[in-house]
Protein backbone atom coordinates (compact mmCIF):
# COMPACT_ATOMS: atom_id res chain seq x y z
CA UNK A 1 0.00 0.00 0.00
CA UNK A 2 0.99 3.01 -0.72
CA UNK A 3 1.59 6.08 2.28
CA UNK A 4 -0.20 9.07 2.01
CA UNK A 5 2.27 11.27 1.69
CA UNK A 6 4.17 9.75 -1.27
CA UNK A 7 4.79 11.61 -4.00
CA UNK A 8 3.30 9.77 -6.88
CA UNK A 9 -0.58 9.99 -5.89
CA UNK A 10 -0.10 13.93 -5.99
CA UNK A 11 1.67 13.87 -9.32
CA UNK A 12 -0.93 14.71 -12.27
CA UNK A 13 0.91 13.54 -15.25
CA UNK A 14 1.20 9.74 -13.56
CA UNK A 15 -2.22 9.77 -12.58
CA UNK A 16 -2.89 10.99 -16.35
CA UNK A 17 -0.90 8.04 -17.62
CA UNK A 18 -2.42 5.31 -14.88
CA UNK A 19 -6.30 6.50 -16.37
CA UNK A 20 -5.31 6.29 -19.78
CA UNK A 21 -3.91 2.42 -19.11
CA UNK A 22 -7.44 2.19 -16.94
CA UNK A 23 -9.42 3.20 -19.86
CA UNK A 24 -7.46 0.95 -22.07
CA UNK A 25 -7.89 -1.98 -20.00
CA UNK A 26 -11.92 -1.26 -19.77
CA UNK A 27 -11.83 -1.23 -23.83
CA UNK A 28 -10.13 -4.38 -23.99
CA UNK A 29 -12.65 -5.74 -22.07
CA UNK A 30 -15.44 -4.17 -24.14
CA UNK A 31 -16.58 -2.37 -21.16
CA UNK A 32 -16.72 1.14 -22.68
CA UNK A 33 -18.95 -0.46 -25.70
CA UNK A 34 -22.23 0.65 -24.04
CA UNK A 35 -21.39 4.29 -23.43
CA UNK A 36 -23.39 6.77 -25.63
CA UNK A 37 -21.46 8.16 -28.17
CA UNK A 38 -20.50 11.97 -28.44
CA UNK A 39 -20.70 13.94 -31.74
CA UNK A 40 -17.44 15.69 -30.72
CA UNK A 41 -14.96 14.36 -28.62
CA UNK A 42 -14.33 10.75 -28.18
CA UNK A 43 -15.89 9.18 -25.45
CA UNK A 44 -12.80 7.97 -23.73
CA UNK A 45 -11.25 11.44 -23.57
CA UNK A 46 -14.50 12.39 -21.81
CA UNK A 47 -13.92 9.67 -19.46
CA UNK A 48 -10.54 10.33 -18.69
CA UNK A 49 -11.15 14.11 -18.13
CA UNK A 50 -14.27 13.17 -15.95
CA UNK A 51 -12.32 10.32 -13.63
CA UNK A 52 -9.42 12.99 -13.69
CA UNK A 53 -11.72 15.63 -12.01
CA UNK A 54 -12.91 13.23 -9.63
CA UNK A 55 -9.93 11.89 -7.78
CA UNK A 56 -8.75 15.46 -7.62
CA UNK A 57 -12.13 16.44 -6.49
CA UNK A 58 -11.75 19.53 -9.23
CA UNK A 59 -14.26 21.84 -10.23
CA UNK A 60 -15.35 21.67 -13.08
CA UNK A 61 -13.50 24.80 -14.62
CA UNK A 62 -10.27 23.19 -13.47
CA UNK A 63 -11.02 19.55 -15.04
CA UNK A 64 -11.64 22.06 -18.35
CA UNK A 65 -8.09 23.51 -17.75
CA UNK A 66 -6.52 20.16 -17.49
CA UNK A 67 -8.52 18.36 -19.84
CA UNK A 68 -6.66 20.57 -22.30
CA UNK A 69 -2.83 20.49 -20.69
CA UNK A 70 -3.46 16.37 -20.29
CA UNK A 71 -5.48 15.11 -22.72
CA UNK A 72 -5.36 17.70 -25.60
CA UNK A 73 -9.32 18.26 -25.65
CA UNK A 74 -10.86 21.34 -24.65
CA UNK A 75 -14.02 20.32 -23.72
CA UNK A 76 -16.28 22.90 -22.17
CA UNK A 77 -17.35 22.48 -18.51
CA UNK A 78 -20.93 22.30 -19.11
CA UNK A 79 -20.17 19.66 -21.43
CA UNK A 80 -18.30 17.70 -19.13
CA UNK A 81 -21.33 18.85 -16.61
CA UNK A 82 -23.98 16.88 -18.65
CA UNK A 83 -21.71 13.85 -19.21
CA UNK A 84 -20.91 13.23 -15.62
CA UNK A 85 -24.50 13.39 -14.70
CA UNK A 86 -25.15 10.74 -17.50
CA UNK A 87 -22.40 8.03 -16.41
CA UNK A 88 -21.97 6.06 -13.36
CA UNK A 89 -18.01 6.49 -12.49
CA UNK A 90 -17.83 4.08 -9.88
CA UNK A 91 -16.42 1.37 -11.21
CA UNK A 92 -13.76 2.98 -13.49
CA UNK A 93 -13.02 5.04 -10.15
CA UNK A 94 -12.11 1.68 -8.13
CA UNK A 95 -10.03 -0.28 -11.34
CA UNK A 96 -7.83 3.67 -11.08
CA UNK A 97 -7.13 3.47 -7.45
CA UNK A 98 -6.22 -0.17 -7.69
CA UNK A 99 -3.81 0.89 -10.31
CA UNK A 100 -2.35 3.69 -8.64
CA UNK A 101 -1.54 0.88 -5.74
CA UNK A 102 0.76 -0.66 -8.23
CA UNK A 103 3.16 2.36 -9.16
CA UNK A 104 6.68 1.66 -8.78
CA UNK A 105 8.00 4.12 -6.24
CA UNK A 106 11.86 4.32 -7.60
CA UNK A 107 10.39 5.66 -10.80
CA UNK A 108 8.71 9.06 -9.27
CA UNK A 109 10.52 9.56 -6.16
CA UNK A 110 13.46 12.12 -6.27
CA UNK A 111 16.47 11.98 -4.84
CA UNK A 112 16.91 13.26 -1.68
CA UNK A 113 20.68 13.61 -1.54
CA UNK A 114 19.92 15.99 -4.22
CA UNK A 115 17.86 18.19 -2.32
CA UNK A 116 19.83 18.62 0.78
CA UNK A 117 23.15 18.96 -1.56
CA UNK A 118 21.47 22.17 -3.00
CA UNK A 119 20.58 23.08 0.52
CA UNK A 120 23.74 23.04 1.87
CA UNK A 121 25.44 24.85 -1.29
CA UNK A 122 23.18 27.94 -1.97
Amino acid sequence: MIPRWDHRLKDPESVAFIILDVLADFESEGKLKNLPKSKKFPVKTILAILLFKQYYNLPLRDAQHYGRKFFGANIHYSTLHNWEKKLNLEELTNHLLKKLQKLPYASTQADSTIITNKKRTG
